[in-house]
Parts: C-alpha cells; structure tokens; sequence
C-alpha cells in the first residue's frame, strides 16, 4: 500500500499522519529543500504511548 502527502508551501513546521509499525511494514520520508542553503530538521516520530526516543530524525540535513 502506497500514500503521500502532497506538497504545499515551504513552512518551518509540518505535521502529517501516516507510516506504520507492523511488522514487516517501512515508512520513507522525502524532504525537499527549495532554498539557496542546506536546511537542518528534526523528525519526531510518535507512537500511541507518545513519543519515540530516537536520535536518527535529529539534525538531518537537507542539501540546498
């Protein structure tokens, strides 16, 4: 099964439902950065006990 979201205007901040944690299943994130400079984002991942302690979605890099 395939979804997405469709781009909108570049924003500091998005919010988006999606992925899943059954096993076997993956979920993939493309970031776009339309700017003339590297963009940094942090990814925070929630479960429905709150939120997931991962530091792989910390200070990603997305190139210009």
């Amino acid at each position: 099964m395939t979804s997405s979201v469709a781009c909108g205007p570049p924003l500091s901040q998005f919010w988006f439902v999606g992925g899943g944690a059954s096993l076997g299943q993956s979920t993939r994130i493309v970031l776009v950065n339309s700017e003339d400079f590297p963009a940094q984002v942090d990814i925070d991942v929630y479960s429905p006990t709150g939120i997931v302690d991962t530091e792989a979605g910390r200070g990603v890099i997305v190139p210009a």
